[in-house]
């Protein structure tokens, strides 16, 4: 059986590339942090409200120090660096940035007005931050992070542009402070579907109202269990298959 795990749904909205700000935002998630101060009060406030530096990224890998400067240059965004001491070369970046979006979830992301090649550039940056990339096929990575909102997000953008991803959880309890681990693994295999040969359907008793969603592509992203799966409304897919099979088999 052929089951269907990628789609494309996106439309070609206005806005087909990702901007060097979004691209910020997303090294802001990675590796970012708000800037604060200890008042008189011994209250913590945020820096920047004065219009001063409100956020430090403090960044070790050279490729990441790079592209972070191109980046910031790019979308005109002031800075200042500073190597800090007995680190191995790690630069400490304090810029002046939006302080109007959580910059540790990815809620600033819609999608009205947003092309799939806009999605495309979305997954990729991720690469260069918080991803590491398969260099087997340089077709494969993951996205890791501790947010489940953010991989949740990663894993259903997947969905939309024909790339097959799935997450899985690594709890670490090692220590109070050490976080649980989503880790999204992406593939571009060029595939909508997967062949299922061990596919259990479980039937339940129910009783009560059922709604049926209609959407005008016909198909639903659905995600149980951390996995991801395209269904249809009343089995459209499957509907389409049967004619193209009939089609090629009879094709007068």
């Amino acid at each position: 059986t052929n089951f269907p795990i990628t789609s494309n749904f996106v439309n070609d909205y206005s806005i087909d590339k990702l901007s060097s700000i979004d691209k910020i935002k997303i090294a802001l998630q990675a590796d970012g942090t708000k800037l604060t101060w200890k008042n008189n009060n011994d209250e913590v406030l945020e820096r920047g409200t004065k219009g001063g530096y409100n956020y430090s990224l403090n960044i070790s890998k050279p490729r990441k120090i790079e592209r972070l400067i191109y980046l910031l240059d790019d979308a005109n965004i002031e800075y200042v660096k500073n190597e800090i001491p007995n680190t191995n070369n790690k630069i400490c970046f304090r810029i002046k940035f939006d302080n109007d979006f959580d910059y540790k979830d990815f809620d600033w992301v819609d999608l009205t007005n947003k092309s799939k090649n806009w999605i495309f550039e979305f997954v990729d940056e991720l690469k260069h931050w918080d991803g590491h990339i398969d260099k087997k096929t340089n077709e494969h990575f993951t996205y890791c992070s501790t947010n489940k909102k953010c991989a949740e997000l990663v894993m259903g953008l997947c969905a939309l542009i024909g790339l097959r991803s799935h997450i899985s959880i690594s709890e670490d309890n090692r220590q109070e402070s050490y976080k649980t681990s989503y880790r999204v693994y992406i593939q571009n295999t060029g595939k909508d579907t997967i062949v299922s040969k061990h596919f259990k359907v479980d039937k339940e008793f129910y009783s009560g109202m059922v709604g049926c969603i209609t959407v005008p592509s016909g198909g639903l992203i659905t995600k149980y269990d951390s996995k991801i799966a395209i269904s249809g409304n009343c089995h459209a897919r499957a509907g389409i298959t049967i004619l193209n099979i009939i089609f090629n088999e009879n094709p007068k």
